[in-house]
């Protein structure tokens, strides 16, 4: 026998459905956050087709579309390792291969699967390989928003709703994080995991909830997998706030059996994830490798101080300067002031909607990125963009809880209005710094040389140099030869190349109509060789060329004239408005296009 249905029922659970979606969406809609991360993807979306439709990106160092299924091939692999992609973490790459696998399940349906080399030539090719560069940004874009809701939890559990608005306003404009959710780097997938893991732990301990360490560490060692340098964030970090949350709240004191307990399950289960998720367990003798690889040539080739007192002063001196690289100078003592209060753990009396225990909770943050500065960049010897990111986002949480800070105090209206044009004038600042990432973006010079390449060389012969990342996109038409004297087997191939093993002067022989330089390869033979070091700074192992190098002589004469060849164009940033802005030797760099003086073929 059917039952009865009652319409009166269905229709109310159908009513009450609709009553509670509508009450989220409006919810959603009254969240200063939510509004803060609409703007931020705006921010981080435009300017992301940079350097597309290609058949490879300007990303420098980025996994896609190129390197992450050979990566995942070679995690994999039992020996004949290529040290090229073996240095790569597999989580997020697993990631990509799975979101961007109907791209490459159409491209594998036009080609014979038995023939390694036709399936390379079939998925290099510009359509397939723009699609998944697409996709994998798109996961850097949501990643970021990610890396950002993190912190404004965070926020939240500290200080309450409008300090979790305000750092959420303060981390969005953090111009290094801008340009890396555009990109497809390991940064942001790493920093998404390890914001989620660091909001976990703050939440254990300002909630008292000491279970919630359980899924701090599963998310803390999947960001290990997404890159191995997420672990310079927990090594010191996790155990420092535990250790200041038993020591400085007494709740945590009179529980301290149940602390404990759920601090060393934590660690078992931050290890067998980490077995599973950075492929100990699945190819030990992959992981070993690598790991020999990143502690050897991967930091001493490219270290950028001497590893001795004086350069790791230098480190820590340049982690300081580098502040802007981020973010407007106030923000600093913004940061300053934020860290001070928060650290008394005293919840806002304005919102009062912090956790209880916030004082153990607020150095979280703190913690983890000391840990990070000893771990990696004292050990690594680097200060660049992407190896202070995770100081640059601590410090734009800080930052958003000193403007909390300042805000609430209780004073007249009228300095409280000073206090809200300031707090305006700074964000106009920090989103002029953001925004001038976009700019670099959409005004590469590579468009430029493009340009010119495409009404002038279209069906001339072209002689290039250099990696894939640095290369503009030649016209279809061109006849592309690169050279260099490295093997041609080894290079990543770009469709309607010719790789060419020779030395760089052969070209009074070969006698391209065009030859392109790019600034950002050839810089290393352009630079003065130099002292070998200079107060703790030296020039990386890697990026070193000897005085007496036959490619310094050839391509200084090259440029200055002196080879048959005239600077035909010199594409470099040119706006008035927007400043220069050098991430990762990726972007506004110069591109030279020379023409041989002799015009005749």
């Amino acid at each position: 026998m059917v039952p009865a249905v009652n319409p009166r029922a269905e229709a109310s659970v159908t009513t009450g459905g609709l009553q509670r979606l509508r009450a989220k969406a409006w919810a959603l809609l009254r969240s200063p956050v939510a509004w803060v991360l609409s703007g931020a993807f705006v921010l981080y979306t435009v300017g992301l087709g940079w350097g597309l439709p290609a058949s490879d990106t300007w990303d420098n160092d980025g996994v896609a579309p190129r390197d992450f299924l050979v990566a995942v091939s070679q995690s994999f692999d039992k020996g004949g390792f290529d040290f090229a992609y073996l240095h790569l973490a597999p989580f997020h790459l697993l990631l990509l291969a799975l979101v961007t696998l109907p791209i490459t399940a159409v491209a594998l349906a036009h080609v014979d699967w038995t023939d390694p080399q036709a399936i390379i030539h079939q998925i290099i090719q510009t359509p397939y390989m723009t699609a998944i560069a697409y996709v994998a940004r798109m996961v850097s874009v949501v990643m970021a928003l990610g890396v950002v809701w993190a912190l404004a939890s965070v926020a939240a559990e500290i200080r309450g709703r409008r300090a979790a608005a305000l750092v959420a306003l303060v981390c969005a404009s953090n111009a290094a994080l801008v340009y890396y959710a555009h990109v497809t780097n390991l940064e942001v997938p790493y920093l998404f995991w390890a914001s989620l893991a660091l909001l976990a732990l703050v939440r254990a301990i300002a909630r008292r909830e000491p279970r919630r360490l359980r899924t701090f560490a599963a998310l803390g060692a999947i960001a290990i997998g997404c890159k191995d340098q997420a672990a310079g964030l927990f090594l010191l970090g996790a155990p420092l706030s535990v250790a200041f949350w038993l020591a400085t709240v007494p709740w945590a004191r009179e529980h301290r059996r149940e602390v404990v307990r759920e601090a060393c399950l934590a660690l078992g289960i931050a290890a067998a994830v980490f077995l599973l998720a950075d492929e100990v367990v699945l190819n030990p003798q992959g992981f070993a490798a690598r790991v020999h690889f990143l502690l050897g040539p991967a930091s001493k080739d490219h270290g950028e101080y001497t590893s001795d007192w004086t350069g790791r002063a230098a480190v820590l001196a340049d982690i300081v300067r580098n502040f802007t690289l981020g973010y407007p100078k106030v923000f600093a003592a913004l940061a300053l002031v934020g860290l001070a209060f928060s650290a008394r753990g005293e919840p806002p009396s304005a919102s009062g909607d912090a956790g209880p225990d916030v004082r153990g909770a607020a150095m979280v943050p703190l913690f983890a990125a000391l840990s990070f500065t000893v771990c990696i960049n004292l050990t690594a010897l680097r200060s660049e963009h992407r190896f202070i990111l995770p100081q640059l986002v601590v410090a734009g949480l800080y930052a958003g809880l000193g403007l909390d800070v300042l805000v609430s105090a209780p004073r007249s209206r009228w300095i409280r209005r000073v206090t809200y044009a300031a707090a305006l004038g700074a964000f106009a600042v920090a989103l002029f710094q953001s925004a001038a990432v976009d700019a670099a973006l959409l005004g590469d010079p590579r468009y430029e040389a493009e340009a010119y390449l495409q009404e002038h060389a279209a069906a001339s012969a072209i002689e290039t140099y250099g990696l894939n990342v640095y290369l503009p996109r030649f016209p279809a038409g061109a006849r592309v030869v690169r050279v260099g004297p490295e093997p041609a087997r080894g290079r990543s191939p770009l469709p309607g190349v010719v790789e060419l093993e020779d030395d760089y002067a052969g070209v009074d022989r070969r006698r391209p109509r065009w030859i392109v330089v790019s600034f950002a390869w050839v810089a290393k033979y352009l630079a003065d060789p130099g002292p070998e070091s200079f107060e703790g700074h030296i020039v990386p192992r890697a990026q070193r060329v000897p005085e007496g190098d036959a490619a310094r002589a050839f391509f200084r004469e090259l440029l200055a004239g002196k080879r048959g060849y005239r600077v035909a164009c010199f594409a470099e940033w040119r706006s008035t408005i927007w400043p220069r802005v050098d991430i990762h030797a990726s972007t506004e760099l110069p591109v030279w296009v020379l023409e041989r003086v002799e015009r005749a073929d």
